[in-house]
């Protein structure tokens, strides 16, 4: 329940949106759109499964937990090195232009990764000051290949950021050397 002077906020994380599904190749070669013939030598892609993460009403100081809200897929055929897997993300920005508080820190957002690799639930870091996160380092040694990730993520939204809808951008990154 929402006492007075508490308001609900709305954050939305915006999965990197469109950069998110895109593959990420080796070599120059695309990916083969036709999946019933294989993919040319020396290729990989990245898959995220949604473009979208709603937290919903956000009352403030309390956790709102999204278990499984990302899932990514990084496959390979023919590809081999070593597969680093990372992402970054921004910090939340108010969708009202005239907003008291046009941001506020993607440290209120709190992850953890399991599947292929795992990372026990960490304050996330704006990627403009820290960088890149890296969540695994893989050596590919088999032609066929797929590494998968499951991100849950965990918003408590601080009584000092006013009511509104928030936004931020995470994008993952996996690059073979």
């Amino acid at each position: 329940m929402i006492g007075d002077g508490m308001k609900m906020r709305r954050v939305v994380l915006l999965a990197g949106v469109v950069l998110l599904t895109a593959g990420i190749v080796a070599a120059g070669e695309l990916p083969h759109a036709n999946a019933a013939k294989p993919p040319p030598s020396g290729t990989f892609t990245l898959t995220v499964d949604t473009g979208v993460v709603d937290f919903g009403g956000v009352d403030p100081e309390v956790d709102v937990a999204v278990p499984g809200a990302v899932n990514i897929l990084v496959s390979g055929f023919k590809a081999w090195g070593t597969l680093e897997t990372s992402f970054e993300a921004t910090n939340f920005q108010n969708t009202n232009p005239g907003a008291g508080t046009p941001t506020m820190p993607v440290g209120v957002m709190r992850y953890a990764v399991s599947g292929d690799a795992t990372v026990a639930e960490t304050p996330m870091l704006p990627a403009s000051t820290f960088g890149s996160v890296y969540i695994d380092s893989t050596d590919i040694t088999k032609n066929n290949w797929d590494y998968s990730y499951t991100f849950d993520f965990t918003l408590n939204a601080p009584f000092d950021y006013e009511a509104g809808t928030y936004t931020s951008s995470i994008v993952y990154t996996a690059v073979l050397q």
